[in-house]
């Protein structure tokens, strides 16, 4: 998106989707004082948590609605602060090397990313205990990610981290590459890796795929915790290959 300035010159608006760094023009209004970013990841995880836990009796349906929900908060939001809405794609992007300084509060990309963790897992956290209003006990159960009977937690762990590795991956090749720059696709192709991973995992292990979603369900749902650490150390894992990965393969 360009406009004339009062110079005549044409200004570019553009905004990297994985960093919200304006590529140039004007620096325009920060929103909240600079917090826009963390409640942009604390928002967008609230409703694709929300969303995960509301239509978890609909079977492949709730796949295609959390994919849809993970896509439009993306175009809503990538602008301000990336749209990770998953502390694993934060993770991954962080290791790629890709998280930019904040340009409000000067923080280095690694601090912006350990910051946004707390934000989702917040938001996960608001969106389960809003669910929590609505859902019986047995919804409450069924919409939180759960490792099935037949499947220990090595296999569940590494199903988790697979597929988490496919997301951060896509975000990164969508959002960081050079040669993708300004495109208007990356939230419809993260949006359908998210859709595809969690049919392909959800008889496995609920499709998480997202720690802070996988944390927050299950214990507002009173839930045994025994398999938490299975939805945090899988998806980082996937996370932290998917950004070495991303780094060896696209050099800066």
């Amino acid at each position: 998106y360009t406009s004339a300035s009062s110079t005549g010159k044409h200004e570019d608006f553009r905004i990297r989707p994985h960093t919200g760094e304006q590529t140039g023009g004007s620096s325009g209004v920060n929103v909240a004082g600079g917090l826009a970013p963390f409640i942009t990841e604390f928002t967008g995880t609230f409703f694709l948590t929300l969303t995960f836990a509301l239509t978890a009796d609909l079977g492949s349906m709730s796949a295609l609605a959390v994919g849809s929900m993970y896509m439009v908060m993306i175009f809503a939001g990538g602008h301000l602060s990336g749209g990770h809405f998953n502390p694993a794609v934060s993770f991954g992007v962080c290791v790629s090397g890709r998280m930019k300084r904040d340009r409000k509060w000067g923080l280095p990309g690694w601090l912006c990313a350990l910051f946004y963790i707390p934000c989702q897992a917040l938001g996960a956290f608001a969106a389960a205990l809003a669910a929590d209003n609505f859902l019986t006990d047995e919804g409450r159960l069924l919409g939180s990610p759960q490792i099935a009977e037949n499947v220990d937690q090595m296999k569940a762990l590494y199903v988790e981290a697979i597929f988490t590795f496919a997301l951060v991956l896509v975000v990164l090749n969508c959002t960081a590459s050079k040669a993708n720059q300004g495109n208007s696709f990356y939230g419809l192709a993260i949006g359908f890796t998210v859709l595809a991973g969690m049919l392909a995992a959800r008889p496995l292990t609920g499709g998480c795929l997202n720690p802070a979603l996988g944390t927050a369900l299950p214990i507002v749902a009173k839930r045994a915790v025994s398999d938490l650490w299975v939805f945090w150390v899988g998806p980082m894992i996937g996370g932290l290959v998917a950004g070495g990965y991303y780094a060896l393969l696209v050099p800066r």
